[in-house]
């Protein structure tokens, strides 16, 4: 899963598809990546779709 390190080193979890204008998509306080698993890929045949990944909420993410 693609990541960036933040200024402290925390890795930042993100998925990123399709091509176009890009949407940037963040999930609310109770839910997780999941939430918009049924948006991504209709929005992705004419966007490109950036989603953070966040750990906090329950999802474990593989390191590998």
């Amino acid at each position: 899963m693609p990541f960036m390190a933040a200024e402290d080193g925390v890795p930042i979890y993100y998925t990123d598809q399709g091509r176009g204008s890009p949407i940037f998509l963040i999930h609310g306080w109770t839910m997780n990546h999941k939430f918009f698993r049924h948006n991504i890929p209709a929005l992705s045949r004419t966007h490109r779709v950036c989603q953070w990944i966040s750990e906090d909420m329950g999802t474990p993410v593989s390191k590998n």
